[in-house]
Parts: structure tokens; sequence; C-alpha cells
């Protein structure tokens, strides 16, 4: 399977192995997966994480997907807002 998703990801989306690549992980099943996957290729990847500020949980998962940055030994980014706060203001 890693084979198969290396040559997709190389070949058909042109993702190189070599270059940082900054992949969004929201803390999800999906993404946590995908990132595991893109380490386990040796991908050089960069997590990036956004919390919305709109879901209770959304501070627990941003603390998930950082520790999961951490064990696997690669960069974190996060940031957050209160985007319904700031669409309201934006009226």
């Amino acid at each position: 399977m890693l084979a198969r998703l290396d040559f997709i990801l190389q070949h058909n989306c042109q993702v190189v192995p070599t270059g940082p690549l900054v992949v969004g992980v929201s803390g999800g099943p999906d993404s946590l997966c995908l990132l595991d996957l893109l380490t386990r290729l040796d991908f050089q990847v960069i997590v990036a994480h956004f919390n919305h500020g709109l879901r209770p949980e959304a501070v627990n998962e941003a603390r998930r997907v950082e520790e999961m940055a951490r064990c696997l030994g690669v960069p974190f980014v996060s940031g957050s807002q209160d985007v319904h706060q700031y669409a309201q203001s934006m009226r």
C-alpha cells in the first residue's frame, strides 16, 4: 500500500519527497492517518493546524495534532481565530 501511495503522490500529484510539504492536519482520523503515511514515506512534512474556534473539542484536537507531530519528529505550526466573531465584525 505504501508503494502505491508513493507512486500516486509522486507521479499523479507531482509531490516530491525531497522538498518541504506543508500538510493541513485537522486532528481527525483521516488527516492523522495521512500524516503517518507521509512520514513513513520519508516526505519532509511540516504540520499545519488551524483552530477556527467553532467547537469546544477543537482545543483538544490541536493538542493531539501537536503531540503526533512531536512524536513523529516533524515541525508543527498552528494558529487560531474565532472565525464566527471575525465574520460578525466584517458586517
